[in-house]
């Protein structure tokens, strides 16, 4: 939570500094551009960046089911990955080609990602001091891969960590794709929403929570587990200084839970279970 102007001001200018480092390698590679030579849309992992775009497109031209539009084998359309059929959506009612949609998307989110992450420290930690350090720590501690490789600052026969282990790296992440940033700003929205119901119950906090998990589920079906084992090591440590595991916390744990089991089930039986989709997941 942002305590005051000072505190707003802060943050504002640390997550657009953030978010304009990370976009460095994109703005160079369009400046770069000639009549011969044309960038693919994004610096790295632009075979995901198809996807996604095909994905916008699909949403685009009215679609919310979504089937593979790189595959001539026929398989039926599923209701996967929905992020981004709804920034397809959304491309067509503001008139935006997708990869403009998919540029602003990418921005705003990052916004939310970095303000949620920062009101998440400001719950955890009472100094100002402590909880931009540990933003800052989250934010730019690692995710220069790409730097790395632009410097020649890489030894070994492997890349940096960073660039196959994206989703672990704030700065990294929130420079390529607009749904890692969806998902960030959900996970951390959701843990600040947490804390408070348990030093403040109040069940219409459960229900924010459970819808935020609902819908990091249709940018990415398994990302929110890790927030699921972070509310229950919260219970754990609650136990652990009261001395008692409370029913009410419990309940509560069990409702969000099973809130995304539908939705858990669905992707599972469609990405392992169907024989086109499955190959689309292993690979």
């Amino acid at each position: 939570m942002v305590r005051d102007r000072k505190d707003l001001l802060w943050i504002t200018i640390a997550a657009t500094l953030v978010l304009a480092f990370g976009s460095v390698p994109t703005w160079s590679g369009r400046a770069a551009q000639t009549d011969e030579w044309r960038f693919r849309g994004l610096y790295f992992d632009e075979q995901d960046y198809a996807v996604h775009i095909a994905m916008m497109q699909s949403g685009l031209q009215g679609d919310w089911a979504y089937q593979l539009r790189f595959t001539t084998e026929p398989h039926s359309a599923v209701y996967i990955r929905l992020f981004y059929i709804v920034l397809g959506h959304l491309s067509g009612l503001l008139r935006l080609a997708p990869e403009t949609t998919f540029t602003l998307a990418r921005w705003l989110l990052g916004y939310a990602a970095l303000f949620a992450a920062y009101a998440l420290f400001r719950r955890i930690f009472p100094e100002a001091f402590w909880a931009r350090t540990a933003f800052l720590l989250a934010a730019v501690g690692s995710g220069l891969g790409w730097l790395q490789l632009m410097t020649g600052w890489v030894s070994g026969e492997y890349p940096p960590v960073d660039l196959w282990l994206i989703d672990a790296y704030v700065l990294f992440s929130l420079s390529i794709f607009p749904h890692f940033a969806f998902v960030t700003a959900g996970m951390c929205l959701a843990l600040s929403l947490w804390l408070d119901f348990l030093n403040n119950p109040d069940w219409r906090l459960v229900g924010y929570i459970l819808l935020i998990a609902v819908l990091v589920q249709f940018a990415n079906p398994i990302a929110f587990a890790l927030v699921d084992a972070a509310f229950a090591g919260a219970i754990l440590f609650a136990w652990w200084g009261r001395g008692r595991v409370g029913a009410r916390d419990l309940a509560a744990l069990g409702i969000i839970a099973a809130g995304q089991l539908p939705l858990l089930i669905y992707n599972l039986a469609v990405l392992s279970r169907d024989p086109v989709w499955s190959q689309f997941t292993a690979q």
